[in-house]
């Protein structure tokens, strides 16, 4: 880790780039795996891998989750938390293979969506997101709840203007400490807009992040520099 905080995001096959992330190097990391759904209305299935009637980003298969957990456990300090997203149909599959990782499973936390939805079919009011840690942890969270409330848009970082952005909020409360101290460093695979690296830029840490997507890095970096410049512009408020 170095003394400054440095911030990479970059654009390509995450399952590529996450072995260049140096070994012990970060001290967490949420992953917003790309899975694939299908659902009934009234039509019949549709899902959003290009094959049921609609391409809406990009999927990948499940069972590659395994081998995101196993390079996150490499990356990773030993007692570093890890948060992977899931929803009512995916999250028996990925805590088997949080479970089967070399990481240690915790508990399933839950995100209260409030009024953001995706769509009009296939929507939930709570996402369930999978917690775990880098083996045995000291950094134990204590007096707080397991359900997170975080409404999609944040009037400092508009992640509505990508497909599956999760808010800022949410990534601030998941990350409080003990999670993340100061001048640690969190990785985001699967970034889509980057709302961790909004997080990194307010509180001085340091951040890697990558997406296939390159209209997703483009958010992504777009929204980082905006971040950095209202942090700056409300450090020379405070300062006057």
């Amino acid at each position: 880790m170095t003394d400054a905080p440095e911030t990479t995001i970059r654009q390509g096959d995450v399952f590529e780039l996450l072995p260049s992330v140096e070994t012990d190097s970060a001290h967490a990391a949420i992953v917003d795996y790309p899975w694939q759904f299908s659902a009934q209305n009234g039509t019949g299935r549709f899902g959003n891998d290009g094959s049921k009637g609609f391409d809406a980003f990009h999927t990948e298969p499940h069972d590659r989750l395994a081998d995101v957990l196993e390079e996150l456990s490499r990356c990773l300090v030993d007692g570093a938390w890890v948060f992977v997203f899931a929803d009512d149909d995916t999250v028996p599959e990925f805590r088997e293979h949080v479970v089967d990782s070399p990481l240690t499973y915790r508990r399933t936390l839950a995100w209260d969506r409030e009024k953001f939805g995706m769509g009009t079919y296939h929507r939930v009011q709570h996402y369930p997101i999978l917690a775990a840690t880098n083996g045995d942890t000291q950094r134990y969270v204590r007096d707080r709840g397991t359900v997170f409330r975080a409404q999609a848009h944040d009037g400092n970082y508009p992640t509505r203007q990508y497909p599956t952005g999760k808010p800022v909020e949410l990534y601030r409360q998941l990350l409080e400490p003990p999670v993340l101290q100061s001048g640690e460093r969190l990785l985001e695979p699967f970034a889509g807009s980057a709302p961790g690296a909004a997080v990194a830029s307010e509180r001085g840490l340091s951040y890697w992040g990558a997406d296939t997507n390159p209209e997703a890095v483009d958010h992504a970096t777009d929204h980082h520099q905006q971040s950095r410049l209202s942090e700056a512009v409300g450090k020379g408020a405070t300062s006057r």
